[in-house]
């Protein structure tokens, strides 16, 4: 699936060719990301990058715990069904989350702070 860009925002995480890497511009159809494996800087096309698909792994290394079918963490529960993630504060589950950055970015709305990863 292609990375669409205007979905993107600083720290977001991002698959590679090279691997995982972190964003830290977006300019000029071009991302430049730090990898998470080794701390090199790179300036990546964007057609060259995809979305990283979200996870339990992701949200427990976010520090979400999980209770029952839901995922929470301090500000946020996510809904785990068949198909994926939702956020769960919404009826209807109506934010489909498939996607790192997706997560990262509703995090980000709702308490103004980036996540971290906590391992």
């Amino acid at each position: 699936m292609p990375l669409d860009a205007k979905d993107l925002r600083i720290g977001n995480f991002i698959q590679t060719p090279d691997g995982l890497a972190r964003v830290q511009t977006i300019a000029n159809m071009k991302i430049g990301g730090v990898r998470l494996e080794n701390g090199e800087t790179k300036v990546m096309e964007y057609n060259d990058c995809e979305p990283v698909g979200l996870t339990e792994d992701w949200l427990g290394r976010f520090g979400f715990i999980q209770e029952n079918e839901a995922w929470w963490n301090n500000f946020v529960g996510i809904r785990q069904v068949e198909d994926g993630f939702y956020f769960s504060e919404l009826r209807d589950g109506i934010v489909d989350l498939s996607h790192v950055h997706q997560l990262q970015n509703l995090a980000y709305v709702i308490n103004q702070a980036d996540l971290t990863l906590e391992y």
